[in-house]
C-alpha cells in the first residue's frame, strides 16, 4: 500500500510542480548533515578561516537553516531581485551578529561579499543535494526506502502547509 500511495505521489510530481517544489523544500530543510556535528564549539577569539564547514559552527548554520524556505521562495519567484539582494545582505548580517555575540571573527579574507557567498553556497548545495534525493526517489518509489521517505516528506508538508500555499501566499492571507 505505501509503495503504491509513494508511486501515485511520485507520478504527481511530474505534473504539480508546487507539490515537487514543497516536497524539495521539505528535503532540504529536514536534512541532518551525515558529518556529525562537533562535540564542542570554538571558544570566544577563535577565527573562523576560509575553508571553514558550517556544520562546524552550529549557532551560524542555525541561522541559515531558519532562513532557508524564505531564500528559497526568493530564489525561485524573485531571483535576482532588488528583495533577494536585501535578503542576501540581512543573512549575512545575522551571521556575523551570532559570530560576534561568540566573540568569534571572521579571517582577513572575509568581506561581506566572500560571506554572502559562502551563504549562496549553502543554500545552493543543499538544494541541489535535495534535488537529487528527490530525482532519485521518483524514479524508483516503490523501492522501501524511497517509499518511506517520499510518503514522510508529504506527511511533513500537509501538517506545516494543509492548503498547499506558498510562502508568499500565506504571507499575504
Amino acid at each position: 500500500a505505501a509503495a503504491q500511495r509513494a508511486a501515485a505521489l511520485a507520478e504527481r510530481t511530474f505534473t504539480d510542480p508546487a507539490l515537487a517544489k514543497r516536497l524539495l523544500l521539505s528535503m532540504a530543510l529536514v536534512r541532518e548533515n551525515p558529518r556529525s556535528g562537533p562535540a564542542s564549539i570554538p571558544g570566544p577569539g577563535h577565527v573562523i578561516q576560509e575553508g571553514f564547514v558550517w556544520a562546524n559552527y552550529p549557532p551560524l548554520e542555525l541561522v541559515l537553516k531558519k532562513h532557508m524556505a524564505q531564500y528559497y521562495e526568493l530564489s525561485t519567484t524573485k531571483c535576482q531581485s532588488a528583495q533577494q539582494q536585501s535578503f542576501n545582505n540581512d543573512i549575512t548580517a545575522s551571521v556575523k551578529v551570532v559570530a560576534r555575540a561568540h566573540k568569534w571573527n571572521f579571517a582577513d579574507c572575509f568581506n561581506d561579499k566572500a560571506l554572502r557567498d559562502r551563504v549562496r553556497c549553502y543554500y545552493k548545495t543543499h538544494i541541489q543535494n535535495a534535488k537529487k534525493r528527490l530525482r532519485t526517489m521518483t524514479r524508483n518509489p516503490t523501492k522501501r526506502a524511497n517509499a518511506k521517505h517520499l510518503l514522510q516528506h508529504l506527511e511533513l508538508i500537509e501538517q506545516h502547509n494543509p492548503n498547499g500555499e506558498s510562502e508568499e501566499q500565506q504571507r499575504k492571507s
